[in-house]
């Protein structure tokens, strides 16, 4: 499959196995040379992130999402089957980014929902190919405008899309089509993008729900003084909910001997009850404030009793 939600898939793979054995041969090193990387690793982070400032948080998060997604699906994949587990996977690797999301689904060999292209106004020029926008770009999407569980929520009931974007009038737009894994999926989904076109400059996009599908349009707006809408740069933080979900399933798998189905549902308790400014917080240091500490300790107790 040469898709873009493919290729972030594979993507996925091969970091998160190079994260793996990267932070195996980190554990094999003494407690100086530990700081040492630890320090080093830090500082290079802190340069790239002040190279990036002026990069869109958007971007920023969908180049990310392979990276912080990817090492949960590797760790769960090894504690169903070993390293030959892994082996195998690059013959059989995820397909979709709801394959990330949601871990489950890759175990359980779902495959994307086909969904027809929407068709192009009169006049209109294609811009580029046909291909999917997949949950990872869904989430992103949504999390810049409106609350990122409601984001969250609607990417993880994504089954497929397509889009076809045009120019038409000096003006760059995108057609989308969205099916949901049920109806209740696919109208959680209407609902979380009229929610981001509403939060959007007026008539720039419209949404038009329907029994099994969703169709979407979006035109580059300008507003007075040539300036596009700013955007609030939410969502690369709010990558941290679908990562910190995956990371605490893989390890309510390994240490608390969950199935797939209990351990998922730990995780989503969690980054549903710890909010995103804790959560942020907390992944910004190893030793986070007290009452940062406080709250995530809470949520895990909160969340194992079910």
């Amino acid at each position: 499959d040469d898709s873009s939600g493919a290729s972030e898939a594979y993507d996925a793979l091969v970091e998160g196995d190079a994260a793996r054995v990267e932070l195996a041969y980190v554990d094999s090193l003494s407690s100086e040379e530990q700081d040492a990387y630890y320090a080093d690793a830090t500082a290079q982070y802190d340069e790239s992130e002040a190279g990036l400032a002026d990069v869109p948080t958007a971007l920023q998060a969908l180049f990310a999402a392979p990276y912080v997604l990817g090492q949960p699906v590797v760790e769960l994949i090894v504690e169903n089957g070993g390293n030959e587990a892994v082996d195998d996977a690059f013959g059989d690797p995820p397909a979709t980014s709801e394959h990330l999301f949601d871990p489950r689904t890759y175990f359980a060999g779902d495959a994307s929902i086909d969904v027809d292209e929407p068709g192009l106004p009169d006049g209109a020029d294609e811009i580029g190919e046909t291909d999917a926008l997949g949950a990872t770009t869904l989430f992103v999407m949504l999390a810049e405008r409106i609350d990122p569980l409601v984001a969250l929520s609607a990417a993880d009931g994504w089954g497929g899309d397509v889009y076809v974007a045009y120019g038409l009038d000096e003006r760059t737009c995108v057609r989308a089509a969205f099916a949901g894994d049920t109806a209740a999926d696919t109208d959680e989904i209407a609902q979380a993008l009229q929610a981001w076109a509403a939060a959007g400059p007026a008539g720039a996009a419209s949404v038009v729900a329907g029994a099994e599908e969703v169709a979407f349009e979006s035109c580059a707006a300008e507003l007075d003084g040539g300036t596009t809408p700013p955007a609030t740069g939410r969502s690369l933080d709010a990558l941290g909910l679908p990562a910190a979900r995956a990371q605490l399933m893989a390890v309510a798998e390994a240490d608390g001997g969950l199935d797939h189905d209990e351990a998922f549902a730990f995780g989503d308790c969690f980054v549903h009850r710890v909010p995103l400014d804790t959560l942020t917080q907390a992944n910004e240091s190893a030793d986070p404030p007290a009452e940062v500490a406080e709250a995530i300790d809470t949520a895990m107790i909160e969340c194992m009793r079910g």
